[in-house]
């Protein structure tokens, strides 16, 4: 007989590593795949997509051409890893400044795994005494207006206009995948001081700004339910070959739930076989183009492990895996159980982690087994093959 029984582990994320089957606890284990070793995410993102800084420099470009750094205030850090780090941080303006008025958009091309969960920006002048030369600023997000800033907010700020942190209106205008973000900047024409290329204090004008935030994304490894357990009568065969499908599209894949996407991740499934003298991983099935390549990793003859790569997930999207196992038995079989832990992990700040995990056991029970445990007893059906599939319990045709 075959069963899938549901059991759930409250204590899982209390107890760490010990709610974990017994072998993905052993230190020999094989290394998981490192999410820092991949290409790292584009500058203005961290290397893990996790978090994002537009700052002004000249990734930007105004005309076509990049941006003119006026002054570097902060200089990006060698091997950083943070958002703010891997760039530079400057006074920027086009690359001639005129003393009619002038109005220059600073425009910069981005992949982002959004929308991202928050939003904050600053904008503010090279020093106080430009503070009356701004004539205004606005900023489009994908061609939509996000915000605008007045000549009276630089005024009163004295040269400074900071945007909050909020999770409110400017978020939703940024998508999963290029983004375009734009920032018009007016100048006055020059009377006086007002409007001066070059102030009293002898900066030049220019502005210094950032738009920043973090992505989230509810991950959920949705439970295999109750009324999928099944029990199959087995017959003494040497070797049984299982489908494990649940998490393949179109029965209960892995899930985000956003609100953004996430640049990388992995989704672990991990068997333990220990009553059994063999496991083999025959065959790792992926749909969907988030789910990348997966490495299959044994530990003894009786438990293995399989890491698949998750690349660019977008929020909705359910990306899948199955897998096509063996187990071997013996001779003497009347009764034995595996389980099974899968986990969803990625850099990206996740609301919920107490639903990232799942954790079940597969019976199988002899057919004319003596002293069964309860479980057996929920038979249902013989199999005249020795093929199960995982849910749903219905043999191979």
């Amino acid at each position: 007989m075959l069963v899938i029984a549901r059991l759930l582990c409250p204590l899982a994320l209390a107890l760490g590593a010990a709610a974990l089957p017994a072998f993905a606890q052993n230190a020999d284990r094989a290394e998981e795949p490192s999410l820092a070793a991949d290409a790292p995410a584009p500058v203005g993102l961290d290397v893990n997509g996790t978090e994002y800084v537009l700052a002004s420099n000249g990734l930007w470009k105004v005309s076509g051409d990049p941006a003119k750094q006026m002054k570097i205030l902060v200089a990006k850090r060698q091997g950083a890893t943070d958002a703010f780090g891997r760039q530079d941080h400057a006074i920027v303006w086009a690359r001639t400044c005129t003393a009619a008025a002038q109005t220059v958009v600073f425009r910069r091309d981005l992949f982002m795994p959004g929308p991202p969960k928050n939003f904050a920006a600053f904008f503010e002048t090279p020093d106080i005494t430009h503070r009356e030369s701004v004539a205004g600023v606005s900023v489009l997000i994908n061609g939509r207006l996000a915000l605008t800033v007045t000549a009276a907010q630089f005024f009163n700020g004295y040269g400074r206009v900071d945007i909050a942190l909020t999770t409110a209106k400017y978020p939703k205008l940024f998508i999963f995948g290029l983004n375009t973000v734009e920032v018009k900047v007016t100048k006055r024409a020059q009377s006086g001081s007002v409007g001066a290329c070059v102030s009293s204090s002898k900066t030049r004008f220019g502005m210094h700004f950032s738009l920043s935030g973090k992505f989230e994304a509810d991950l959920l490894v949705p439970p295999v339910p109750p009324k999928y357990e099944n029990v199959f009568v087995t017959f003494l065969n040497t070797k049984h070959s299982i489908i494990l499908h649940a998490y393949a599209p179109g029965n209960y894949p892995i899930q985000n739930r956003g609100p953004s996407g996430i640049y990388r991740g992995t989704f672990t499934i991990s068997i333990a076989a220990s009553s059994f003298p063999g496991l083999e991983i025959v065959e790792v099935t992926r749909k969907g183009p988030e789910m990348g390549p997966c490495i299959v990793t044994q530990f003894g003859p009786s438990a293995a492990r399989i890491d698949c790569k998750l690349n660019r997930w977008k929020a909705g999207e359910r990306p899948g895996v199955t897998v096509r196992y063996n187990v071997t038995i013996g001779n003497a079989f009347t009764y034995a159980k595996h389980n099974t832990y899968v986990e969803l992990k990625t850099p990206t700040g996740d609301p919920i982690l107490n639903n990232n995990s799942d954790f079940f056991w597969t019976h199988l029970c002899a057919n004319d087994g003596v002293n069964l445990p309860p479980i057996c007893a929920k038979a249902r059906r013989p199999l005249s093959d020795a093929e199960f599939s995982i849910p749903g319990g219905k043999p191979k045709s």
